[in-house]
This record gives structure tokens, sequence and C-alpha cells, in this order.
């Protein structure tokens, strides 16, 4: 309903290298941050407020596509845009949903800004928020803030504050000291129906960083956890264990009731301290035991080992009834057991299994885009001569057609609302209207061009700021004849009856001195009764 992709002024290619897909993906949510990419925030670029090509604050403007002209549009989540008139001051952090990732041929994505008065679809729209994610993802949350996604799960904090620390690669990320966490309520504080029982599988994605204290304190800490109030653990969870010496990366765990109905699968590899980490695992969902659990760390599948005592799922059906919770685990009776030290950055949580090339494209995203990611050159619109070049018209008047220009976009969009600016550049002509906005079809039309006095050529430029200037060429042609002067033959002797060595001659001048050719001059003997021949 916006109109995309017609008057959007700006666009930039988005690269994804194949060589880092190892199979196909489709409907992958892509986060791009100002830090992934120095185009993105250079000088002239969308960040810088008072450059040549600035956005929108707030990222109204901002649409994405999969091809080159904007007709196959994509849903974004923009979850971040700050400009600045110094743009390395100015932020962003947007999701995209890519409907298919090529392993064998790169994969080009467009990014659009630069449309006056544009807001973001609303959340439900199909380009909105919740479509930035496929219909697998259930929970999605940056920074420890709200859910992303439509699942309505309000993030409250409990003795932290949400954001406010730097994460990965621009993305956000909040603190956490073993005080609290974050619960995740329903509208209205209510316990959501999120959760996800003994038959169903399910994969959660985490970017952790481990303070010291996490390597000091008996029991570890959960990146995630939703708790089961009946059995007083968690329904499901992803958990870094610790002792004295280490912590290790990662454990899964799925619960029906500790420990006889039980599913836990660790990596006891060690992790490492104060450095970002993608720990993810899937279970795959119904009654087994640990093998039914895939463990990742920073992309790479991990071997599981039964750390306790080959527990197994029963057919006994239990589904999480607590809330769901960043940094510890929150028990029915509002107490926080196993809390996290460091710092957590994006959460996501899906109702699938995901495979092994999803996990590792989506920790190269996170943690290592430079390898996955490359940003072309911003792509931006031009000025175009429409009408009125090449005119003659007599000296000291106007051009019979105005000439006007056309402001052409990415894909020759027309973009309305650009200030062109007509100038005089040679003839010492003038305008009127030499100021002129754009219209719907991108059209702008200086008001007249009156040529100067001196016959000849005469140039007319059209600007716009940070667009390249095209020059108009008229030629002015003389005024009707009003002077008729001496050129040559005055004055002179000759002996009688002979000619005189000179012809004389005249010169024809219209009312600026310009020379005026064609007319029809009568030479006639008006005393001496001598004679002429061509007196015509």
């Amino acid at each position: 309903a916006d109109g995309f992709p017609l008057g959007w002024a700006h666009r930039v290619p988005i690269t994804i290298n194949h060589d880092q897909i190892d199979e196909n993906l489709a409907y992958f949510t892509l986060v791009l941050t100002e830090e992934m990419s120095a185009v993105l925030s250079s000088v002239d670029g969308p960040l810088d407020a008072d450059g040549l090509r600035p956005s929108i604050d707030g990222g109204g403007d901002v649409r994405f596509s999969a091809d080159e002209a904007g007709a196959q549009r994509l849903a974004v989540d923009v979850r971040e845009w700050v400009t600045d008139n110094d743009p390395a001051s100015g932020s962003l952090e947007v999701a995209v949903k890519v409907p298919s990732i090529s392993s064998s041929t790169d994969t080009t994505i467009y990014l659009w800004w630069g449309e006056a008065g544009e807001t973001q679809p609303a959340p439900g729209d199909p380009f909105g928020q919740f479509a930035a994610y496929d219909a697998f993802t259930d929970f999605v949350s940056p920074d420890g803030g709200d859910n992303r996604t439509s699942t309505p799960l309000l993030a409250v904090p409990h003795g932290v504050t949400i954001g406010g620390v730097a994460g990965p690669n621009g993305l956000g990320a909040t603190a956490f000291d073993q005080t609290g966490g974050i619960v995740f309520t329903a509208p209205g504080g209510g316990v959501p129906s999120f959760g996800y029982d003994r038959d169903d599988p399910f994969t959660i994605n985490a970017l952790v960083w481990r303070g010291p204290s996490m390597f000091s304190s008996p029991g570890g800490g959960a990146a995630f956890a939703h708790m089961d109030a009946d059995s007083g653990f968690a329904g499901f969870d992803l958990f870094s264990n610790a002792n004295a010496t280490a912590a290790e990366i990662v454990a899964a765990h799925k619960i029906n009731n500790w420990p006889a109905n039980a599913r836990k699968s660790e990596h006891n590899g060690t992790a490492p301290q104060e450095v970002w980490q993608a720990i993810s695992a899937s279970d795959l969902g119904g009654p087994g035991g640990f093998d039914r659990t895939r463990l990742y760390v920073d992309g790479d599948p991990v071997p599981a080992v039964d750390a306790t005592l080959n527990e197994t799922l029963s057919s006994t059906d239990t589904t999480p009834n607590t809330w769901p919770a960043i940094g510890g685990r929150y028990s029915s009776s509002g107490n926080w057991m196993n809390v996290w030290s460091g710092r957590i950055s994006e959460i996501q949580v899906s109702s699938a299994v995901r495979e092994e090339a999803w996990h590792k494209a989506w920790h190269d995203n996170r943690l290592t885009p430079a390898s996955l990611l490359s940003v072309g050159s911003i792509e931006d619109v031009s000025v175009e001569i429409v009408n009125g070049d090449g005119q003659t018209a007599t000296v000291d008047t106007p051009v019979s057609t105005p000439p006007s220009v056309v402001v052409k976009g990415p894909n020759d969009n027309p973009i309305a609302g650009v200030e062109v600016t007509f100038a005089v550049t040679s003839g010492n002509g003038s305008v009127s209207g030499a100021t002129a906005t754009s219209d719907a079809s991108g059209i702008a039309t200086v008001g007249s061009w009156t040529l100067g006095p001196t016959a000849g050529v005469n140039t007319l430029t059209a600007s716009a700021a940070g667009l390249d200037d095209v020059t108009f060429t008229a030629t002015g042609s003389a005024g009707a004849a009003s002077q008729l002067t001496i050129n040559a033959g005055n004055g002179q002797t000759a002996t009688a009856g002979s000619a005189v060595a000179v012809a004389p001659s005249v010169l024809v001048r219209d009312a600026n001195d310009n020379p005026v050719a064609g007319v029809e001059v009568t030479f006639a003997v008006t005393s001496g009764n001598g004679s002429v021949s061509g007196a015509t």
C-alpha cells in the first residue's frame, strides 16, 4: 500500500557468500547491524542525518527486496534505527527474512531507503515485524527485551536492566550478575501459553558471554529456561554448567519429571571466559534418551554425552506451566535458580529441529558476519533531461518549451519531492521559477528560460543535492533587423566614369547589435549621376 519501490531513492546490495552455506536454506532470518558494514555507517550513507542520503530516524522508510527491481519485497523487523549528524554515532539493527539462500551461488538482497513520510508497516502486516521470522520461530529476544514474534510475551526484568550493554557486532545485550533475570509474561501479567511438551521438537539458540563469576558458581546458569511447576525443574532449557575451574559449554534439558522422566544432553568442553559464543540445542521430541538432542557450539555440532543416568522421557505428557525466563530458572514460587553471570544477547526458540547448516549460518551471521556478508556500493537517484534541450529562439525571448528533467531512483523508479535548481551557465540569459520540485512522475520543470542578448550558444544547468548536474543547450538567433550601418567602401576617390576600388557594403543588425542575415538591402545612387550593378 505504500507504493514501494516507487519513490525510494537509494538502495544497496547485500550479498550472502554461498561458500559459507553448507545446504540450501529456506526462510532464514538474517540480522544486520551498522557494525557489519562500513557502508551502512558511512558519510552520506543511510545513518548520516545531515548527509546526502539520509534515512528516516526510526527506520520508517527502510525496505528490503530479493531483487534489484524491488518487485519481490521482503518482510523486515526494524529493531533499532538511529540516525545522527555523525553517522559513526548512528546505529541500526534489522532482521529480514530471506526466502531462499543458495549453497551453490551467492544470494543478493537489497536494502532500500529514502522516501519521505514513510513508516514501518504494522507488526502483523505481511511485510511487518512478525513476518520477518519463519512459521516455526516462537520466540526472539534480541537483547532481553520483548518477544519480536507474534507470540504475546512481554519482558519483565528482575534485578537487571534490559539492554544497555554491547553485544557482538553491534547487537544489543543485557548484563546479568546472578541477582535475577528476565521473566516473560502474557499481556496483563499472566502465565503465557508457551512451551513444548514431551512430543514436541524444539530448538534454542543463544548468544552468550560468561563472566568470571560463572566459573566459580556451583550449578552454573541457564541462558533460557521454561520451568515446569509440577516437577520443579525446567520443562526445557539451554544451560551452562560450572565448577571451580571451568564452565561446560552447553547442556540441553527436557523434563517431564526429574529424574525419572528427563532427557539431558551435554557437551563437556571448556567454555571461554568473556568471549561471545553461540550455543544451541535442537531436541527431536518424543520419548527417548539423550541421543535425541543435538548440540552446537559456534555453529559446529558437538558430541552429546549422557552426563546423568541415561534418563529417558517417558510417555508422560507435561507442558511447562510457569514463566519462561532469560538468565536463569524462574520457579512458580517466584524464586530464581541457576542465574547467569555475564551477558546474553539474542535468544531464539523455535518449534522445529534446525539442521546443521541452519545453526552454522545463524552463528556466522551473528558472530562472524564478515565471512558471510558483503555490502556493495550505494546506488542513488539520477537526474535526466526530459524536454527542452537543443532549442532555437530569438535572443532576449524565452524558449518555446521550458526545460524539464526527471528524477529517477534505482531501477528507474520516479522520485517525487526532490528539489531541482535551474541556473544559467552561459549566454547571459535568465530563468523564472529557478527552483522546482519533482512531481509524482519525478518531473521538475523550470518556469521559463529566456535566452541572452547575444546570438549563439546558451546553456542551462539543472542540479539536485548529491546528484550529477545535467546541461541544456539552446541557440539564440538574431532578432528583427533594426540597424543599418556602413561596413566598407565609404569615402573613396576614383576617376570619373570608373568603379570605386571597394564595393560599398553595410551591416544589418538587430536591436542588440547582432548581425541579421537574409535581409534584402537595396543600393541606389542618390547624387552624382553614377550607377550601380547588383543593386539589391
